[in-house]
């Protein structure tokens, strides 16, 4: 049933959205898919990833930092785990970006180095960017309040299981298998036509 709705909502956001400019910041896989709903490139380096909410944050309070800086180290260590990952991490400082979804850490560097550019060019060229948020990985009530202050703008979008008085702020249904969180990206975003419009966010947040 997601995956059927999903692809209703795809069919009209690529009508509505059509040649509107957009980018998209998350703290996991949530959104990459309208990437390929409107048949574009990414222009973000946030794809197949995901932050923890600490990191997350303050990669959202100085995101220039971050796409001015080519990512150096890679590896598999993580000061949120007490063993090595299975997959590639990278690291600015004690910033880290969980590359979930790729194979290792040549691919992981290589990707982000190549989109980091194009993500700072869209910015610079004073076209608006897009963010989310949600309460995976022990992002808090705290957590999700300082996002929407660092972001503004109504560009700002989080999800969480718990009520939250915050615009463009949505309490969902759709949870992870322990129940305490929200489902992962991949299924949150296919169920966006439940909560919000995508395509009428995108279009009122321009300005």
């Amino acid at each position: 049933m997601e995956r059927f709705l999903s692809r209703y909502y795809e069919f009209h956001e690529r009508k509505i959205i059509g040649s509107l400019p957009f980018a998209i910041v998350s703290n996991n896989c949530w959104g990459y898919q309208l990437y390929k709903t409107c048949d574009r490139s990414y222009n973000t380096p946030f794809v197949g990833l995901f932050l923890y909410p600490n990191c997350y944050l303050k990669v959202c309070q100085n995101l220039t930092f971050f796409l001015c800086q080519p990512l150096k180290i890679v590896n598999h260590y993580s000061k949120y785990v007490t063993e090595n990952t299975t997959y590639p991490v990278g690291h600015y400082g004690d910033v880290e970006i969980h590359f979930l979804h790729y194979s290792d850490v040549d691919d992981a560097r290589k990707k982000w180095n190549a989109r980091a550019p194009r993500l700072l060019k869209y910015y610079q060229e004073g076209n608006p960017i897009f963010y989310q948020f949600n309460d995976r990985d022990g992002a808090s009530e705290s957590d999700l309040k300082c996002f929407h202050r660092l972001v503004g703008n109504g560009r700002s979008i989080s999800f969480s299981t718990f009520p939250l008085n915050i615009k463009n702020h949505y309490q969902v249904s759709l949870r992870h298998k322990d129940g305490n969180v929200v489902a992962d990206g991949v299924k949150l975003y296919r169920a966006r036509g439940f909560y919000f419009s995508l395509a009428k966010w995108l279009h009122e947040s321009q300005s």
